[in-house]
């Protein structure tokens, strides 16, 4: 405890233990006296505040995650001592966890004589449950102490202190949405873990896996993985025939490749036919299309968004770059880097934000040139306005000059944020296009020239700024062709080829469909994928991700069982657990009713994968 005055009046602060530190040398100026509690991970910070107008200590404590777990009551600990489909109906009780004993002392030391409890976790609907876990562990221990929570997005000495100066309540609808998920989880993944496992043991004996883990998120990314891969490895290519035109626009002086109109066609006799008739006939320009193109700036990054990025550019993983993010945040360096968030709030002040990132060398030499550019256009830095809001964070974005030391991880994470901040920040692009038609009998075929007229945003995006000045071989003029004149050089000619197989699934693909499908949220994403991986379900390899033999068994054996086991590998039904899980979140329906209506909904595949199980082995063996 705190050998301060006993006098003043005392405020407890409860953080995130990345971030203790942090917010109190910045409210402390520097100035917090350290000192080790009960948990030798978690040190105390202590300093005098000026508080609503009056003297008060200041004590900031923390705690690494949850401090309470959800437990089934009753002897439910011997896999072998109670019948697996009893979990989901068992009661269910939230306690003080062990693995949190000595962060929970501290709690109850350092609040024992609070008036005032502030409450920093993360803000979002996890970080609010964990909050509403610190203020009821404290408020047994002190009745009278007013809690109130403190919302920021940012770990600045301006974002910290307007959440001081700003304190609201928490949000228990917000708290209780992530209890249902919790719940549901655990009683799903509870029961048809055991019930799987349990039977992979009697079935397989020496060859069953340790665990045969089911997860009502964790499965469904599974069947994603699977799908892919049977649709890649099941691939069977077909041939087909196209006709290529070969001519010399009058201007230029190579050949340009034309497109047929017609496209494929998987009849060889009928390719053969319009190739004969065409064959040894000129081609005749028939039109030539003039048009510019803008190119919109991209919308700021949310959690997939970023996530995506990384995968695709630098094949980190989704898992990497979130810890990557989230140790920039707690620097200073990056806003809360678990939003869904794709658009700025209008009273957000770009323009000091811009101003305080100017104070590094390298961010002042872009925003330089993003003022240049938007000089040029007479645009002022104004970013899309057609996103979405998720309420709580803005866009993830750069908060600060890039810190000292930054490891190799952390710079790439900093200056993609950086860029993509620049760039939803710059004008549009503007592309030319030149349409030039042609014809050779009845045949149609176009070729389209793109060049670029005004990079934009381009400007600060690597792969689209080496795109955009790659352009072709060249670019027709268009004053200088004239309609139903004839080309030079013509060759047509009959080509055959067959189709090609999907592309592998890469790590940001699955995330992508992870978000289109309803898995998860921009917070589990990640660990997810991560989960699938860990349990020996998918492998990683040069940035894509492939399903094991396990994996594939475990899906393909739950689809065997019936439509209503197959549902358990379907993202529609969790698709459907997190939009009524939101509505928990704003108020609009019961914790208790979500959870009935999500646990019950999984009776009859219950029934399909007991009386199907043996077809589940026969896959895993």
């Amino acid at each position: 405890m705190s050998q301060r005055s006993q006098v003043l009046p005392r405020c407890v602060h409860c953080v995130h233990y990345s971030l203790t530190q942090e917010i109190s040398r910045i409210l402390s100026r520097g100035s917090a006296n350290k000192y080790a509690g009960k948990s030798k991970y978690n040190p105390c910070f202590s300093f005098d505040y000026v508080y609503a107008g009056k003297p008060t200590e200041f004590i900031f404590t923390s705690v690494s995650g949850h401090v309470m777990e959800m437990v089934f009551t009753g002897e439910t600990k011997r896999w072998d001592g109670i019948d697996p489909s009893a979990l989901m109906t068992i009661p269910i009780e939230k306690v003080p966890s062990k693995s949190a004993a000595s962060i929970i002392r501290q709690l109850e030391i350092e609040a024992g004589r609070a008036d005032e409890l502030v409450l920093w976790t993360d803000c979002d609907r996890e970080g609010e449950n964990i909050g509403a876990e610190i203020a009821q562990i404290v408020s047994r221990r002190r009745r009278t102490v007013n809690v109130h929570r403190a919302r920021f997005s940012a770990v600045t000495p301006q974002a910290v202190r307007a959440a001081l100066d700003g304190l609201t309540g928490l949000n228990a609808a917000l708290a209780n949405a992530a209890d249902v998920r919790s719940e549901v989880d655990l009683r799903i993944g509870a029961a048809f873990t055991r019930m799987l496992t349990l039977n992979a043991r009697r079935r397989l004996g020496d060859r069953a896996p340790k665990l045969l883990s089911y997860g009502p998120c964790q499965v469904p990314t599974l069947g994603i993985i699977v799908d892919a891969a049977i649709e890649r490895d099941g691939f069977a290519p077909e041939q087909f025939w196209e006709l290529g035109l070969s001519a010399i626009i009058d201007g230029m002086d190579t050949p340009t490749a034309f497109t047929w109109d017609r496209g494929r066609l998987f009849d060889e006799t009928a390719a053969t036919i319009l190739f004969d008739r065409i064959r040894g006939r000129p081609a005749v320009l028939t039109s030539v299309q003039q048009t510019t193109r803008t190119v919109r700036k991209p919308r700021p990054l949310d959690t997939i968004g970023l996530q995506r990025l990384m995968s695709t550019r630098y094949r980190m993983s989704p898992h990497k770059t979130m810890k990557v993010a989230e140790g920039l945040y707690t620097r200073g360096a990056l806003s809360y880097p678990r939003t869904d968030t794709t658009r700025f709030d209008p009273t957000m002040n770009l323009a000091g934000l811009l101003h305080t990132l100017a104070a590094d060398d390298k961010c002042r030499e872009s925003i330089n040139r993003l003022r240049h550019l938007n000089s040029v256009t007479g645009d002022s830095p104004e970013p899309r306005t057609d996103g979405q809001s998720d309420g709580a964070h803005p866009p993830i974005h750069t908060t600060g000059p890039p810190p000292a030391r930054m490891s190799g991880d952390e710079g790439l994470v900093y200056w993609a944020v950086f860029r993509s901040l620049m760039a939803a920040l710059a004008p549009d692009g503007l592309d030319g296009r030149v349409e030039v038609r042609a014809g050779v009998g009845h045949e149609g075929f176009g070729a389209t020239f793109t060049s670029t007229v005004q990079l934009g945003w381009r400007e600060f995006s690597e792969y689209s700024r080496d795109h955009a000045r790659q352009g072709g071989p060249g670019r027709p003029d268009p004053s200088r062709l004239r309609p139903g004149t004839a080309m030079q050089r013509t060759d047509v000619a009959l080509r055959a080829s067959v189709t090609r197989p999907p592309d592998a699934l890469t790590e940001a693909g699955l995330v992508q469909q992870m978000a289109t499908c309803g898995i998860g949220t921009d917070a589990t994403t990640a660990q997810h994928i991560k989960m699938v991986q860990d349990r020996g379900y998918a492998r990683v390899d040069g940035g894509t991700i492939t399903p094991t033999p396990l994996g594939t068994g475990l899906v393909t054996g739950l689809r065997h069982c019936g439509p209503a086991a197959s549902a358990l590998v379907d993202p529609a039904g969790r698709a459907l657990t997190e939009t009524r899980t939101r509505r928990v979140a704003l108020g609009m329906a019961r914790a208790a009713d979500v959870v009935q209506a999500a646990v019950g909904g999984t009776a009859g595949a219950w029934g399909e994968v007991c009386r199907g199980v043996d077809a589940v082995m026969a896959g895993l063996g």
